[in-house]
């Protein structure tokens, strides 16, 4: 028992962790003060005033205001005190030091903890200079503050962003317990974008077991995987790629396909924005409302999805209803919240 403890004090000692630091430094400081009330009379032995003496030589500050006035407190403040409380005082500096930068490497190699964030965007895998650009995107917010961004992947080794995100590493797209240190339960949303559409798939299942309230965006190359993730997954909203529709558009229709990347891309002019209707709002008409819209803030509604619904209606007819909770989508430069609308203004 003896030689446990021995080495279980020997490690702390050791390695210097802060509870044997705190105890070095509580068990030097009142020996100094025990020393030094033996041979001073004076008010630097005072409960109130040895305290600031004894940081002041421990910093090596040096103010002078309070000083030993005896040979032998002299002595003892050469000999006991400055050499003990300056290194006690150097060796926390360091420590602190030390234990900031281990936790800046722990966040780059992806082991920290985010569950305490909120409002943010978790963005699921990683495919390089498509998730650099979305990174872009999502750092425009439109006129708002931009979210704070998690990313989790298990292809890369550290923080490829450390400036605009932070870092989970994974060990696969099914481990739980790397999405929940994401803080996914209260994300606003989680992007899924993995090197494979298998990755996407399993990413998504995982996120949706993590956070099943959560609004989850994936985005996959076959529009046969975005159907299979429907049947398990119904309210998952998928982007599938349109690169093929896209070059059949602008075929036909000359200036289409920069038409559509201007209205997907935050950094190319007006683009599309949602927002929720109040929930104490009479009900509108949806021509009514393009008219006011378009009027009092230069935004031209697009389309609506009604509460409860799971798809949009894109350019619905004039006498289509706008009630409470429906989402409007709408293009302007700058994201309109739903309190800036005058809703009494439409019709």
């Amino acid at each position: 028992m003896f030689n446990r403890l021995y080495r279980r004090i020997y490690r702390h000692v050791a390695e210097m962790r802060w509870d044997a630091l705190a105890l070095f430094g509580a068990g030097h400081f009142g020996l100094s003060w025990l020393l030094t009330s033996l041979v001073e009379q004076t008010e630097i032995t005072a409960p109130d005033v040895f305290w600031y003496y004894y940081l002041v030589t421990a910093t090596t500050v040096g103010y002078g205001d309070f000083a030993p006035t005896t040979a032998w407190g002299r002595f003892i403040t050469v000999c006991w005190v400055m050499p003990g409380a300056i290194a006690l005082f150097t060796t926390a500096i360091a420590k602190a030091a030390q234990s900031m930068a281990e936790s800046w490497r722990r966040n780059m190699r992806g082991q920290g903890d985010y569950t305490k964030l909120d409002q943010h965007i978790v963005i699921i895998g990683w495919r390089g200079d498509s998730s650099e650009r979305l990174l872009t995107q999502l750092a425009d917010g439109g006129g708002r503050a931009a979210p704070e961004i998690v990313i989790i992947a298990d292809t890369i080794s550290q923080n490829p962003a450390p400036e605009r995100a932070f870092f989970i590493r994974a060990e696969n797209m099914s481990d739980p317990q790397a999405f929940a240190r994401s803080g996914m339960k209260l994300a606003t949303a989680a992007i899924v974008m993995a090197a494979s559409d298998a990755d996407a798939l399993t990413g998504a299942l995982t996120a949706a077991a993590v956070a099943p309230n959560l609004r989850l965006v994936v985005y996959f190359e076959d529009e046969r995987m975005a159907n299979l993730l429907k049947v398990h997954c119904p309210t998952a909203e998928t982007a599938p790629s349109l690169s093929i529709e896209l070059l059949a558009r602008a075929a036909r229709d000359a200036g289409s396909a920069e038409l559509l990347y201007m209205l997907a891309s935050s950094q190319e002019g007006p683009t599309e924005f949602s927002l929720v209707t109040p929930e104490d709002i009479p009900q509108k008409k949806f021509g009514e409302a393009m008219l006011t819209f378009k009027r009092e803030y230069n935004a031209i509604l697009l389309g609506i999805r009604h509460e409860g619904e799971r798809r949009s209606t894109l350019n619905p007819s004039w006498s289509e209803p706008v009630g409470p909770g429906d989402r409007l989508y709408y293009v302007a430069r700058s994201r309109l919240d739903a309190s800036e609308v005058d809703w009494s203004l439409i019709g």
